[in-house]
């Protein structure tokens, strides 16, 4: 029954990954004009 959730896990926990990038790099964006 675990094998039927591991698609779903690997997908949620790379859409997490992807979004945790993405707002990382906005921030450090933000970051860098505020300094300049």
């Amino acid at each position: 029954m675990v094998n039927e959730y591991l698609p779903l896990l690997y997908l949620v926990l790379g859409i997490a990954g992807v979004l945790t990038v993405a707002i990382g790099g906005i921030v450090l964006i933000l970051i860098v004009i505020g300094v300049i």
